[in-house]
């Protein structure tokens, strides 16, 4: 794991993340908690028990809100609900939410995360702090200038 930027942007705290397929997530490079997750999946070569490893560390770890990005981004977002099932089993009012973003541009993906996500009331401490996973082998090539166009601009 990856840092690739952490700091104050326009929209409030962020950090952005690389991630590898197989590597675990490393909380002191999370946010405080609570945050909102974007999760760009540039490379759909995840294995289902390590993605769902993954996204259970970031729930755990203070994650309200979870944005999946990329190929099976769907299939994530069904393994996130059910984390979030398992995690909060009794919860009712406040809820991690999730939304998954197949076929749309990574700019319009980032901007649904950073303008559009607001968490259930209780979680309101998130609305300025952001957490931006890209889970790949390598850097998806333009991840960080999508980012600082609609973070930092």
């Amino acid at each position: 794991m990856i840092a690739l930027f952490e700091g104050h942007t326009s929209q409030g705290d962020l950090a952005v993340v690389h991630l590898m397929a197989g590597e675990a997530v490393s909380n002191t490079l999370l946010p405080q908690a609570p945050f909102l997750c974007g999760v760009a999946l540039s490379d759909p070569c995840w294995s289902v028990p390590w993605l769902t490893s993954v996204i259970r560390d970031l729930i755990e770890n203070g994650a309200v809100y979870l944005v999946f990005f990329g190929p099976r981004c769907e299939e994530a977002h069904d393994i996130a609900d059910r984390i979030r099932d398992i995690v909060m089993p009794d919860a009712t009012d406040d809820v991690v939410m999730t939304t998954w973003h197949e076929g749309e541009s990574l700019v319009d993906y980032l901007w649904f995360l950073a303008f559009t996500a607001v968490p259930t009331g209780g979680f309101s401490a998130a609305s300025d702090r952001y957490c931006v996973l890209d889970i790949g082998q390598a850097i998806n090539p333009g991840f960080l200038s999508a980012v600082r166009e609609v973070f930092v601009s």
